[in-house]
């Protein structure tokens, strides 16, 4: 599509879908330098709320920008900017 083809709110189903796996979150984590346990550490990860390890938001922004190329932004020179990203709920 073609910046004049999108409306505001338009909807898009990307697919193929992708399995998140531990080491993308870990490789992930660890190339950001997001140190967090909650992220990197299963022993820490299982006596929190969420009882296992959360995918770093970065890993979630990552996956999610990429999976939007051929939709979003595949006539276009450079993705430049995302505005207004809410990640309202843990990614497990």
């Amino acid at each position: 599509l073609a910046y004049e083809e999108f409306d505001i709110g338009d909807i898009f189903e990307h697919r193929p879908g992708r399995t998140v796996t531990e080491v993308d979150n870990i490789w992930q984590s660890l190339i950001d330098m997001n140190k967090h346990p909650a992220h990197i550490d299963q022993a820490y990860a299982q006596r929190t709320e969420f009882k296992g390890l959360l995918v770093s938001s970065s890993v979630t922004l990552s996956i999610v920008s990429g999976m939007t190329v051929s939709t979003m932004s595949a006539r276009a020179t450079a993705n430049l900017a995302w505005d207004e990203i809410r990640l309202p709920n843990p990614v497990l």
